[in-house]
């Protein structure tokens, strides 16, 4: 029996941080930011956008995505200029098992100043307490010490390694995966 309360991507504030649905007009910014940035896609599943054009057309695709409850994917934007610099994307991995998967990825200029801690922790807060997963589970490739590090600071704990599980730029990859669960959150 699924019991999951989907609601579709909703706006969250933090500290210092708005993390809502990313829209057109984001393009510029997503492009200048992170998208076109080969030092944050290295360790993604994408490759860098060679566009504002390209990323245009990605946000124009993921807004019919929006239209269904079950979508989760945020933009990061600072406060108080509104300004988008990364991602976070909430994927039901296992509704029965009531598991959820995240990944998060955020412009080069602005990692080591917690923005992904702030934005990932609100996250697992949403995932638990207005969707109602039981885990949350996240994992990151091998030579992406920067995500291990996020994933510990935001209390998740390590499950292991699967090996050459990913492809990033320096090719098959181990990836090492973290969780938390909802009992003793």
């Amino acid at each position: 029996m699924n019991d999951l309360t989907h609601c579709g991507t909703i706006e969250i504030a933090t500290e210092r941080l708005y993390l809502k649905r990313i829209e057109k007009c984001d393009a510029t910014s997503m492009h200048s930011n992170f998208a076109s940035d080969d030092r944050v896609s290295q360790y993604m599943s994408w490759e860098s956008f060679k566009t504002v054009e390209d990323v245009e057309k990605w946000i124009d695709e993921w807004q019919e995505e929006y239209k269904k409850d079950d979508t989760y994917y945020w933009g990061i934007y600072l406060k108080p200029s509104n300004e988008i610099i990364g991602t976070v994307y909430l994927l039901t991995e296992d509704s029965i098992a009531k598991v959820g998967s995240l990944s998060y990825c955020i412009g080069y200029n602005y990692w080591g100043n917690g923005y992904t801690c702030e934005a990932v922790k609100a996250i697992i807060n949403f995932a638990f307490t207005n969707i109602g997963y039981n885990r949350v589970e996240a994992y990151h490739a091998k030579s992406n010490t920067q995500s291990a590090r996020v994933m510990q600071k935001v209390g998740m704990k390590l499950d292991g390694t699967l090996r050459q599980r990913c492809k990033t730029f320096n090719g098959f990859e181990d990836c090492i995966y973290y969780s938390i669960l909802n009992e003793g959150y």
